[in-house]
C-alpha cells in the first residue's frame, strides 16, 4: 500500500481535510524546523481530498523548502487506511477545532502513536493515550513529533495505550 502511494518509511502521517481550521499549515511549519537528520530520514505524508486549500499548502511546502520531503497522497481508499496508519511512525493531528476526533482514534486503534492538538474534544477522545501540543505553536509541534520519533519505547507505550482506549469503540 505504501509503495502504491509513493511513501518511503519512516513517515509522519496526517489524514483529514486541508481547510484552514485543520491547521495543516502549522504541521508544515513544524516539519520545516525539525532537525536535519530527522527531516532527511522522514517523509511528511498528507492524505485527504484535494481542494483549493491543499494547493495553498503545496505552495507553502515549496516556500519552506520541504516540498521534496512532503507527499500529498490525495483521497485515501478505505481499504488502505489501516496500512497507512499502522505504518506511520507518528500520526499528527494539528486541528484547531474538532467534533469527535475520528482520525486520531483510528490511528490509535491500529497502534500508531498520536500527537494531537491540546483542545477539549481531542483531550476527551484520546485521554492519556497520546501526546498533546499547542496547535498554535509549530515549535512545540516539532518538539513533540521529534520526541516521539526518537523514542521507540514511548511509541510502543502510546500504541498499546491507544489500542486500549479504543478497544470498546465501534
Amino acid at each position: 500500500v505504501r509503495e502504491r502511494y509513493g511513501i518511503r518509511a519512516p513517515y509522519i502521517f496526517y489524514l483529514g481535510n486541508f481547510k484552514p481550521h485543520k491547521n495543516v499549515q502549522a504541521l508544515l511549519r513544524a516539519f520545516a524546523i525539525l532537525p536535519g537528520d530527522l527531516k532527511s530520514r522522514c517523509q511528511l505524508v498528507l492524505g485527504g481530498r484535494f481542494d483549493y486549500w491543499q494547493g495553498q499548502l503545496g505552495l507553502l511546502a515549496h516556500k519552506l523548502s520541504i516540498a521534496e520531503r512532503t507527499l500529498f497522497i490525495g483521497q485515501v481508499e478505505e481499504e488502505d487506511m489501516a496500512a497507512l496508519y499502522s505504518g506511520a511512525d507518528v500520526f499528527v493531528f494539528p486541528s484547531l477545532s474538532a467534533g469527535f476526533g475520528l482520525p486520531p482514534l483510528e490511528a490509535m486503534a491500529l497502534g500508531c502513536p498520536v500527537a494531537a492538538s491540546d483542545i477539549p474534544p481531542l483531550r476527551e477522545a484520546c485521554g492519556e493515550a497520546c501526546i498533546f501540543f499547542d496547535p498554535d505553536d509549530p515549535e512545540e509541534i516539532a518538539e513533540r513529533v521529534l520526541g516521539l520519533s526518537n523514542n521507540e519505547v514511548q511509541r510502543l507505550q502510546l500504541g498499546n495505550a491507544g489500542r486500549e482506549v479504543t478497544r470498546n469503540l465501534t
